[in-house]
C-alpha cells in the first residue's frame, strides 16, 4: 500500500497503549519520561518509515525531555501518533505541531495530576480504611490499588484513543468541561469519606468515647459540612489557608465536645 494512504493499524496502536503502561520504567532526570515515549513511539515509528537514517532521525527527535501525568498521557502520545502518521504522509499543515504537543502535554498533565493525585487517589485511599474499619479485614488495603486500577488503567487507553482520533484538537472545552465535573464529584465525596471515618475511627474506641449510629451519622454530616465549607473558602482566599486549618481544628473540637 502506498505510504501517502497507509494508516496506523489497531495493532500498532495496541502495542503503543501497552508500552504506554511503562512510560515511566526509564525516568530520568534529563530527559524525564523521554525514554518511555521513544518505546511508546517506537512500533509507529517502524511502520510507517522504511528508510533507516529517516528512523534514526525520528528516535533522536523523540528522545527530547518529556513530562506528563503518566495516566492521562494517552492524550499526548495518542496525538503524536497522529502527527507522526499525517508528517509521513507528507501533510504541511502540522508546521506547528511541537507547540501544539506541548499545549496537550500540559493539559494531560495539570488534569491528570488534579484528578487521579489529588483526587482519585485520596478517595480510593479513605475508601480503603473505611473498608478496614468496618470490617476489621487486613486485606482492606489491597481495595487501595484495585480501586484505583480500575480507574487508571482504562483511562490510560481510552486517552490514547481520544488523542489519536482527536489529533491536535484534544484540548476543546467539552473535555475540559468533563474533566472538571468528574473531578469537582469525586473532590466531595473524598471530602464526605474524610468526615465519615473520622467519625468510625471515634466508634472504635471503647469507653466513654463509643459514639451511637445516630452520633457517627450526625458527626459524619457535620464534618462533612465544616470541610466542604472550608475547601470552598481556601480556593476562594488561598492567602487564609493557615488560618482556615486553625478554624477547622477549632471547629471540630467544638464538635466533638458537643457530641461525645
Amino acid at each position: 500500500m502506498d505510504l501517502q494512504e497507509k494508516h496506523i493499524s489497531k495493532l500498532t496502536l495496541f502495542k503503543a497503549g501497552v508500552r504506554s503502561l511503562f512510560l515511566e520504567s526509564a525516568w530520568n532526570n534529563e530527559g524525564q519520561q523521554n525514554i518511555g515515549r521513544t518505546a511508546v513511539m517506537q512500533p509507529v515509528i517502524e511502520e510507517l518509515y522504511q528508510d533507516p537514517t529517516t528512523k534514526k532521525a525520528r528516535f533522536l527527535e523523540l528522545l527530547m525531555p518529556f513530562n506528563t501525568n503518566p495516566i492521562t498521557s494517552g492524550l499526548v502520545l495518542g496525538a503524536s501518533i497522529k502527527v507522526e502518521e499525517l508528517r509521513a504522509k507528507g501533510d504541511t499543515k502540522i508546521t506547528n505541531q511541537d507547540e501544539l504537543l506541548s499545549s496537550i502535554s500540559s493539559v494531560a498533565s495539570a488534569q491528570g495530576d488534579q484528578i487521579f493525585w489529588n483526587t482519585w487517589l485520596p478517595f480510593c485511599c479513605l475508601a480503603a480504611f473505611s473498608l478496614y474499619f468496618l470490617s476489621g479485614s487486613y486485606l482492606a488495603p489491597f481495595l487501595l490499588p484495585v480501586l484505583f486500577s480500575l480507574l487508571a488503567f482504562p483511562t490510560r487507553f481510552a486517552t490514547m484513543s481520544l488523542g489519536y482520533k482527536s489529533s491536535l484538537d484534544v484540548c476543546n472545552l467539552k473535555l475540559m468541561s468533563m474533566a472538571l465535573s468528574f473531578r469537582r464529584g469525586f473532590h466531595t465525596a473524598t471530602i464526605f469519606l474524610a468526615g465519615f471515618i473520622t467519625a468510625l475511627v471515634l466508634a472504635q474506641v471503647p469507653g466513654e468515647l463509643s459514639l451511637s449510629k445516630l452520633r457517627i451519622g450526625v458527626l459524619s454530616l457535620i464534618i462533612f459540612i465544616i470541610l466542604l465549607i472550608s475547601t470552598w473558602l481556601r480556593k476562594r482566599w488561598p492567602q487564609l489557608v493557615a488560618f482556615l486549618y486553625l478554624i477547622n481544628i477549632l471547629c471540630f473540637y467544638l464538635v466533638f465536645m458537643l457530641i461525645l
